[in-house]
């Protein structure tokens, strides 16, 4: 069968060899053995119709012919023949000295018997035409048949006594049938140098499947496992390929029957490991999806084949393989090439290893099919050698993959180690910045309160004080909610949970209003705020609260590092469908080292001691984030030493350019934005009604007493937990309830639940008031029965407004609480 491989390789031979033809076999033949073949003659008998009396016959003897080659060759054939040994008069020297016997060689290759296979049967017949012996080569019932590995058959002739030898060959692959006459001990040298040769393959290919399961052990690389699967389909073509499994196992053996199967399929599973260890070591599938799927299908063809093989002859199988064998290889060559020109580091060992193995075959394939070379001990031995070679060489390229990626995880490693420093120094950089941006005004509101206190107390001191303090308090509460703010959008944009909310807006307006939002933030700096926007009538396409987000942002960093100048917001055109936006300062500029790292999150230049500059970090990375959502980039103009400006593109109305919303709304935690909230004059019904009564429903005292404070003109009872709550509206219902959310024991939901068993919305309306802010939190919070959700921070004018539009429902309540009837 092997061989039956090797046609595969016609078309290349040819077009490598051209113009070689095929050369005559000379021998040398040393008394220690003889060629039979010039000496034998043979009868093809392609019906099958002929046996052993009926060929022995004078019609039939006289219809032998002589064979005009060294080895016997028939090409491939299903035909039987039948071939004449006359060694009783061959007329050979004496046997030398320690020599007991001849040795009768049929082969190599072993033509064994098995399913559809034919076999040898080999007929000993003296100088009447008298049948002494016969035996089917190969299965070993006759004593005088030897148990070799060489490849052949051998059968003991004793003594001077020799006689006629006549065989029956059938052969399922190509026939091709040495025949020689050793002398015993020649033999036996002969057979023990062959035995050396297969023990130094065996130890190769088990050494190399040995050390890299160490390595698959080690490392976990699947070209590690194909490899090894490669290897072993090597090694079991040897153990198949010298016999040792016939050697091993009698015919009457269940096993017997597996073994003929893998003789004539270990080619196909051999390439099956060699296909799918190609497409993991070259990385096949990231490289060429086509190539990739072809590989795969070829695979799986391979693979039916192989189960196919099981149930049919061998003749339907051979064709099969026939067409799969090249088909393989042209794929396989195809992908070295393509893996070549993509840069694969190992595909060029890869090819080199798969073009000695089809050296080796081809050159077997030479002498013994198409009989171009002579046979040979190297060439003989050339598809052992090709064989060889692709182990050595895979091992080589695997050793240097492995090296390859030991080093890229040592790099990586190293790389890791350097993240985790500069991630730990952002972390105390991070937590110093935060740490110093909340203690500043957490101290400002602490002190501002107790000398409030203390002034309150001293009636003397003017009013206008007392206001200038609470609103120093205010504005420091507001810079707390600014870094915490600031901290929720790096979450969300991390996580791609901001969606835009794009309309038309005039460019002009909404840079008025930054900038009016912007100049208290000058304090006593002599800069300048400036609109350079000529046309008071350019609208653009953008989300209005993150436009003036960005610019709120730009704007605020220049005012930190320009200690005095001007800073500006220009626009020049782009393009026919957008214009550029730009803000810039007279400012200390960008060194060349911070222009690379200041849109990094909490990253913070080097910023000189004459300059007090707030923050954690964070606004230029925002700024960036929200400038890509508009489908811009926020570009700086490397201008060190010379002020900043930081410029972006924004698409002008009228424009078919549709910005990529990037922001996501199936995000799984997904924040509530709610714009600032403006309070109204409240309709005089609502200021006017009764006083009602609420329950706040918190575990924080000081939550609950502002509540308190905050409706002071209702009548409002406090609980702390859920279990107290629902006591109290069991002994009294009240008309609003207030719940918080995360409390300890009951949670807000809990409460919200079992209120709504025995009262509905209109009943009893709840509002959740908490500092969780994610929208799963209020889908959950209506779906079990709240009338509305407000998050923390939130304004007082807000929270009276929602409070009085759920009382106003109380009348009509009322109204119709005396007619059950009509209500049912």
């Amino acid at each position: 069968m092997r061989t039956l491989f090797c046609h595969s390789f016609s078309l290349l031979l040819l077009l490598i060899l051209p113009g070689i033809k095929p050369l005559a076999q000379t021998l040398n033949t040393p008394q220690s053995f003889h060629n039979l073949a010039p000496h034998s003659a043979f009868i093809e008998d392609p019906n099958n119709s002929l046996n052993i009396n009926q060929v022995l016959s004078t019609e039939t003897l006289a219809r032998f012919q002589k064979f005009n080659q060294d080895i016997p060759f028939f090409g491939l054939t299903r035909s039987i023949f039948w071939i004449h040994i006359p060694l009783s008069s061959m007329n050979l020297p004496p046997l030398l000295s320690g020599n007991n016997n001849w040795i009768l060689e049929l082969g190599p290759p072993k033509h064994v018997q098995g399913l559809d296979r034919g076999g040898i049967e080999m007929f000993l017949v003296d100088a009447n035409g008298a049948i002494l012996s016969s035996a089917q080569m190969g299965s070993y019932a006759n004593t005088a048949e030897l148990k070799t590995i060489r490849g052949g058959f051998a059968y003991r002739l004793s003594g001077e006594n020799l006689h006629d030898v006549f065989l029956r060959v059938e052969s399922a692959r190509e026939l091709r049938i040495p025949l020689t006459l050793w002398q015993e001990n020649s033999f036996y040298d002969k057979s023990s140098t062959a035995d050396i040769g297969l023990g130094l393959e065996y130890g190769i290919l088990l050494a190399m499947i040995l050390y890299n399961l160490f390595l698959l052990i080690s490392i976990k690389e699947r070209s590690l496992l194909f490899y090894i699967l490669v290897a072993s389909s090597q090694l079991l073509f040897l153990f198949l390929d010298s016999k040792h499994a016939r050697l091993l196992i009698p015919d009457n053996n269940v096993l017997f029957w597996i073994i003929n199967i893998l003789e004539r399929d270990i080619y196909l599973l051999m390439g099956i490991a060699y296909l799918q260890f190609q497409r993991v070591l070259l990385d096949v599938r990231q490289h060429n999806q086509l190539m990739d799927n072809l590989l795969k299908a070829l695979i799986i063809i391979c693979t039916g084949s192989l189960v196919m093989s099981m149930f049919t002859s061998e003749k339907p199988v051979q064709f099969i393989y026939l067409i799969l064998i090249p088909v393989s290889l042209i794929l396989i060559l195809i992908t070295n090439v393509d893996a070549i020109r993509k840069g694969v580091d190992t595909a060029k060992v890869h090819l080199a290893a798969t073009l000695a193995f089809l050296s080796g075959a081809g050159i077997q394939l030479s002498y013994q099919v198409w009989q171009i070379f002579p046979e040979t001990w190297l060439t003989s031995q050339a598809f052992h050698f090709g064989m060889l070679s692709q182990s050595l060489m895979l091992a080589f390229g695997l050793a240097y993959r492995y090296n390859k990626l030991k080093l890229e995880i040592e790099n990586a490693q190293q790389l890791a180690i350097n993240n985790l420093q500069h991630a730990e120094k952002i972390k105390d950089n991070l937590l110093s910045n935060v740490s110093h941006e909340l203690r500043t005004p957490v101290h400002s509101i602490n002190s501002l309160s107790h000398i409030t206190r203390e002034k309150l107390n001293n009636t003397s001191v003017p009013t206008q004080e007392i206001y200038e303090n609470l609103n120093l308090i205010d504005n420091s509460a507001r810079r707390l909610l600014k870094v915490i703010d600031d901290l929720l959008d790096l979450a969300s944009i991390k996580n791609q949970q901001i969606t835009l909310h794009l309309q038309a807006l005039n460019l002009y307006l909404l840079t008025e209003d930054v900038l009016k939002t912007a100049k208290p933030l000058i304090g006593n700096k002599p800069i300048k705020l400036l609109n350079n926007i000529k046309d008071e009538t350019c609208t653009v396409i953008a989300d209005e609260k993150r436009l003036k987000q960005i610019l709120l942002n730009l704007i605020s960093n220049a005012i930190k590092f320009t200690p005095k100048g001007e800073i500006n917001i220009s626009v020049e055109p782009k393009d026919e469908a957008h214009l550029r936006l730009a803000v810039t300062d007279t400012g200390i500029g960008i060194s060349p080292d911070e222009q690379n790292q200041i849109f990094n999150a909490f990253e913070k230049g080097n910023t000189p001691v004459d300059i007090q500059a707030e923050g954690i970090g964070l606004g230029l990375a925002i700024s960036q984030r929200l400038v890509e959502l508009h489908g811009s980039k926020l570009d700086l103009c490397k201008n060190p030493g010379r002020g900043t400006k930081f410029s972006f593109d924004l698409p002008l109305t009228g424009s078919e350019e549709l910005i990529k919303n990037q922001g996501s709304e199936s995000g799984s935690k997904r924040l509530l934005k709610r714009s600032d909230y403006s309070p109204s004059p409240l309709p005089v019904s609502h200021l006017k009604s009764e006083k009602a009564s609420i329950l706040i429903v918190d575990d924080e005292a000081i939550n609950r007493m502002v509540i308190s404070q905050q409706l002071s003109g209702h009548n409002v009872i406090q609980a702390s937990g859920g279990a107290e709550a629902l006591s109290i509206i069991n002994k009294q219902k009240p008309d609003l309830v207030l719940l918080d959310l995360m409390m300890p024991g009951m949670s807000g939901y809990d409460v919200c639940k079992e209120i709504r068993r025995t009262y509905n919305q209109v009943q009893l309306p709840i509002i959740i008031l908490t500092a969780r802010n994610h929208l799963e939190d209020l889908n959950k919070g209506l779906e079990l029965g709240a009338n509305d959700y407000i998050s923390k921070p939130y304004h007082h004018e807000e929270l009276i407004a929602r409070i009085n539009n759920q009382l106003k429902l109380l009348p009509i309540i009322n109204q119709f609480s005396g007619n059950r009837t009509l209500l049912k």
